[in-house]
């Protein structure tokens, strides 16, 4: 029961603090946006334009963003880049972006409402990151930015601990009732079959004394009514 109710505990605080953190996620993109990101001004650039000046002025200001997130990127309606904190060597416009293959509902959600965030994932150092979306004013750039969430790390080791106190429980559960098996159950269950044995008028044999100490002093008691039974009735012989 107290695991249950600690599972629950732990999954109302995993809610919770992960609404917090796609709000958080997702405030974060549309702040960016709200500083002065137009679609207007990038929306028409083509493949080999990253030398004009407004790919390189949303190039910098991408890499500004870096002081408060991770990674930030401008996509086009097809989710491809259209501008982004890396070099146009990196990543030109156009290139596509493996990391967005799985949000596509995400970042529909994104344009359809304005803000999206996506679900909690492991990057390749380790920690945990979401991505925030905020569509741009002509609602099909999007604006999209990581941002940690370091949060999960604690989350994911208590549930961990849970799983591990639970079969541990479990396990515990399994050894005490063995031990009521070999130590009280089967005992009980031969003295059983003695009082059918004397039923059936076979008080010869004597009650074998089991161990442990309130089954041993039934089986001694037995003993004693069966010793006390076997002298009344030879001495009515």
């Amino acid at each position: 029961m107290m695991g249950v109710s600690a599972y629950l505990a732990w999954r109302e605080a995993a809610r919770a603090l992960e609404t917090e953190l796609d709000e958080k996620a997702a405030w974060v993109a549309r702040a960016a946006v709200a500083t002065g990101l137009q679609a207007s001004i990038v929306i028409g650039l083509q493949p080999g334009f990253e030398d004009e000046n407004a790919w390189q002025s949303y190039h910098f200001r991408l890499r500004e963003l870096l002081l408060v997130v991770r990674e930030a990127y401008i996509l086009r309606s097809d989710n491809t880049a259209l501008v982004t904190r890396f070099s146009a060597d990196s990543i030109p416009i156009g290139a596509p972006l493996t990391q967005f293959e799985f949000e596509g509902p995400k970042l529909e959600e994104a344009r359809r409402i304005g803000y999206a965030s996506s679900e909690g994932f492991t990057g390749n150092d380790g920690r945990f990151y979401k991505w925030g979306f905020a569509a741009l004013e002509d609602s099909e750039t999007v604006l999209a930015v990581l941002m940690p969430a370091d949060y999960l790390v604690p989350l994911e080791r208590l549930r961990r601990n849970l799983i591990i106190g639970a079969l541990a429980a479990a396990l515990l559960a399994a050894v005490l009732a063995a031990l009521l098996a070999t130590s009280v159950v089967r005992p009980l269950e031969r003295l059983s079959r003695v009082a059918i044995r004397i039923q059936r008028g076979r008080m010869e044999e004597p009650v074998a004394e089991e161990g442990g100490h309130e089954v041993g002093r039934l089986s001694r008691r037995w003993n004693a009514c069966v010793s006390a039974s076997l002298l009344g009735m030879s001495s009515l012989g």
